[in-house]
């Protein structure tokens, strides 16, 4: 969908402005472009919403992802 990238990047944005620490302030921009796919319109996004998606993004350090596919292997 077009402008999720640009969604993403102002999320970031806007939560390293408001302090939140830098991967909180990713999980928020992911949250941010994940609410901007879900419009029929681009950059129609919703704060509240992207603070409900905020809960079910997770994520992880290259490390944690590297022991976690050994551990699957």
């Amino acid at each position: 969908p077009i402008g999720c990238g640009d969604c993403l990047a102002a999320g970031l944005t806007v939560a390293l402005a408001e302090g939140r620490a830098e991967c909180d302030a990713i999980r928020f921009g992911m949250a941010a472009a994940a609410e901007n796919a879900s419009q029929l319109l681009p950059a129609r996004i919703d704060r509240a919403r992207i603070e409900s998606l905020l809960r079910s993004v997770r994520s992880s350090s290259r490390a944690e992802h590297a022991e976690a596919a050994e551990t699957r292997a």
